[in-house]
């Protein structure tokens, strides 16, 4: 009988399910030499029992479903700042808080790991605000999460569809209380790297610490792939900001550099998803929808209903967003994902065996000697309100 150790590196999402589902808790999520989380089993301690094969979403596919609804959404108000793209998601989180139900969602803790909390309270919500580009852990949501379903109250998980397929496979059935927001997705680099990352600014920096970090701010350069963080030195605390493209760790996520092999074949890249709701950025929405040119700037999201109660949970919305409806190929535009998985490029092969040799200062002189890097850098000088009116008339959005 195969055991779940034994399922190819490839095909592990590392979701963790399987460690969750143990009767016995001989099964453990270690990290790999890349820092990519994967079950390892005490075979003193197997029962054979087949559970973890039973619910892992490589051995069982869930059930995947074509979107009945498509549309571009921007939350009404000021708070729509503090979201990477429409705020949809942050007012979905809010609404089920109100309803006295429970979210589960990603945030970066003090130690800048990525794991998923369960939140009862309007308080917290902040936390699981904005993307995170890094793998999180869900090992300490899932006995929390099937008492919550078993409860009257209603629950929502937002996370990778993997992870989703994840959840569900471990829940082993439908609750009609249970909402799932699962992201468009791109990829993730391993927890290990990003460790290395915020180390190594501590050192660029010369910094006693990092503070806080954030994958995606919009209060410099308004939508767009731009990160900020805080830094301490000489106990003063300081900003920093910049763009993805300019920046080690980030540009080699765009560009599919680091991510985990099982994201290269991605079973849940395609159209017919795994959540009641998808969401994202609408990037390219300006190609189709000109007349929004104003409201981008702050972001606009691609909503997916795919379920029932999909629809039901943004039609409770409709008062607070402005929406209109929109089509599938239109969001694919300038989200592959949709359709395919990222490309594994070459690079691949070798880029965590020379950051691990190198460190963080090898992929940032990699990424400098790259022809790429000055176009971006380029393109990254260009005031935001000039390169819209460049893209406005090439018609390039």
């Amino acid at each position: 009988m195969i055991k779940i150790n034994e399922i190819l590196r490839i095909n592990c999402t590392g979701c963790g399910a399987c460690q969750a589902k143990c009767p016995v808790q001989c099964i453990t999520m270690v990290p790999d030499s890349e820092g990519f989380l994967n079950p390892s089993i005490n075979d003193s301690e197997c029962i054979l029992c087949g559970k973890c094969l039973k619910i892992c979403p490589f051995h069982n596919n869930v059930v995947k479903k074509f979107p009945i609804r498509v549309i571009g959404a921007q939350r009404l108000g000021e708070l729509v700042v503090d979201s990477s793209s429409g705020g949809i998601g942050a007012l979905i989180a809010e609404k089920i808080i109100l309803n006295k139900g429970i979210v589960y969602g990603c945030i970066l803790n003090d130690k800048f790991e990525a794991v998923h909390i369960r939140i009862a309270d309007t308080h917290k919500l902040d936390m699981i605000k904005g993307s995170k580009y890094v793998q999180s852990d869900l090992s300490q949501i899932y006995e929390s999460l099937k008492k919550d379903c078993e409860s009257n109250r209603l629950v929502a998980f937002f996370g990778t569809p993997c992870q989703i397929a994840g959840v569900k496979n471990y829940l082993e059935k439908e609750y009609d209380n249970f909402i799932c927001v699962d992201l468009i997705c791109h990829g993730v680099p391993s927890p290990n790297l990003f460790k290395k990352y915020i180390s190594y600014l501590e050192k660029c920096k010369k910094a006693e610490s990092i503070n806080t970090y954030k994958f995606r701010d919009k209060s410099v350069y308004g939508w767009n792939t731009a990160y900020t963080y805080t830094y301490t030195c000489n106990g003063k605390v300081y900003l920093k900001n910049g763009y993805s493209t300019e920046d080690p760790y980030y540009e080699a996520f765009i560009y599919a550099e680091t991510y985990r092999e099982s994201c290269y074949v991605c079973n849940y890249a395609t159209e017919e998803r795994v959540g009641d709701i998808t969401i994202g950025d609408f990037w390219g929405v300006l190609r189709f929808y000109p007349d929004l040119e104003s409201m981008a700037s702050q972001g606009i999201s691609a909503v997916l209903i795919n379920t029932c109660k999909g629809n039901q949970v943004i039609s409770e919305l409709w008062d607070n967003i402005f929406a209109f409806d929109s089509d599938l190929k239109k969001v694919e535009y300038r989200n592959g994902n949709l359709v395919v998985p990222a490309t594994r490029p070459g690079i691949r092969d070798v880029i965590y065996k020379n950051i691990d040799k190198y460190g963080i200062e090898w992929l940032n002189n990699r990424m400098r000697r790259k022809k790429r890097f000055y176009i971006n850098r380029l393109k990254n000088g260009i005031p935001v309100q000039i390169k819209a009116y460049i893209k406005r008339k090439l018609g390039r959005y």
